[in-house]
């Protein structure tokens, strides 16, 4: 009985805040993957059920959920405005509530570049995997994300599964094409965005943007995509996804609707940004001093450099392929850096750069790190002159964006 009483006070209590305009089921418990290994057992699922999408969520992101649930209504209606197409049958978001445990679902396997556009979302059929990094604007890129996704899909491959299949064969588009227009359409066009993209163009990595692949594609597609619209208007967008689909030719698309060949729009949009960055900072010049990691990997994401109060030492982060490595550099000597922890196998997935974090004492004597391991968060604190790490747990945090003494 008590039993009883308990999970009808949960749904009860659950049904008097409900967002507007959706109705809230209380499920059991959803098995969403089981052979990865988890930290955190039995996720009961539920949701939230409207009209054209439903929001899935466990205990602890009801309130993300709602936040989902409100921006997706948003960013669908501006989406089917810009494609003039709606979208076919449902989306399902399943929403975790931070990536370690995204990480624990079989959903994380997935590795075919086609549920992995952009990087950030995973998308499988119409199923849009969502997690939460502290940060409400990425999450909304999350969102937009998943939402171009499906929708690109549908107009360009079909609705259903076998009508997918049979397009995909017939039509092939280069990497930049899909992939960029969903970063088109999830990542508003930033200093950090406009700063990538100068930095390729001027070292001539997009001269040839249709051989490009991975990352290079998603943002040399972005740039395209930037370049069009900024040209020729957004309207076109919609224009040009449509024919391409008819004639199953990307070539005939462009000069139908830009009335440009492949080759003029690829000279065309490098003189665009060639003549945008050129004139750029020709005041400022590099640092004459060498640089602090003489032979940086391109494999490898550099996070977190800090220096010591006294400036003679530098503790950096490393990340690669989801291994991350903690650094530490003497910046008097020119010794190789000592690694103070190493954490992660190299698996190629979405990857948490956030963690770990690191800062310096003022006294300059020791400096701390943050981790999160098997779903905990953890403080090291290492110190400079017996050599030796003290370890603890800390509670009562979902997640730590920065820390400071």
């Amino acid at each position: 009985m008590n039993r009883f009483f308990t999970s009808f006070l949960r749904t009860f209590t659950l049904l008097l805040s409900l967002p507007a305009f959706g109705q809230f089921y209380y499920g059991s418990q959803m098995d969403f993957g089981k052979n990865r290994i988890q930290y955190k057992k039995d996720l009961f699922w539920t949701y939230f059920s409207y009209d054209r999408y439903d929001v899935y969520f466990y205990e602890g992101g009801k309130e993300i959920a709602s936040y989902v649930s409100k921006a997706a209504r948003k960013d669908l209606a501006d989406q089917e405005r810009l494609f003039d197409s709606e979208l076919e049958g449902r989306i399902q978001f399943i929403v975790y509530n931070k990536q370690s445990e995204f990480k624990q679902s079989n959903l994380g396997l997935v590795t075919d570049e086609q549920y992995n556009t952009g990087g950030v979302t995973r998308i499988i059929g119409t199923k849009v995997i969502l997690y939460f990094e502290g940060d409400h604007e990425k999450l909304e890129e999350q969102i937009r994300s998943g939402i171009a996704e499906v929708l690109t899909n549908q107009m360009m491959y079909g609705g259903n599964a076998a009508e997918m299949l049979k397009n995909s064969t017939l039509l092939a588009l280069p990497d930049w094409y899909m992939k960029g227009l969903v970063a088109y359409l999830s990542v508003k066009w930033n200093a950090e965005t406009d700063n990538k993209v100068k930095d390729a163009i001027l070292n001539k990595r997009f001269n040839r943007f249709n051989t490009l692949s991975g990352q290079d594609a998603v943002l040399a597609g972005h740039s395209i995509w930037h370049y069009i619209s900024e040209t020729y208007g957004e309207s076109v967008i919609s224009n040009l996804l449509y024919m391409t689909r008819v004639s199953r030719n990307l070539e005939s698309s462009l000069l139908y609707v830009l009335g440009v060949s492949m080759e003029n729009l690829s000279r065309d949009y490098l003189i665009y940004y060639q003549n945008r960055y050129d004139d750029r900072d020709k005041s400022k010049n590099l640092p004459t001093q060498n640089p602090v990691v003489k032979k940086p990997k391109i494999t490898r994401v550099y996070t977190q450099a800090k220096i010591s109060p006294d400036g003679n030492s530098l503790v950096y982060v490393t990340n690669e392929l989801g291994q991350y490595k903690v650094w530490l550099q003497d910046l008097k000597d020119k010794k190789r850096p000592k690694r103070i922890i190493k954490s992660g196998n190299k698996i190629d997935r979405i990857n948490d750069y956030s963690y770990p974090l690191l800062a310096w004492h003022p006294s300059g004597k020791l400096f701390s790190m943050i981790t999160e391991e098997k779903g905990e968060i953890w403080l090291t604190i290492y110190d400079m002159e017996s050599h030796k790490k003290q370890k603890r747990t800390i509670i009562n945090f979902e997640k730590i964006l920065d820390f400071s003494y």
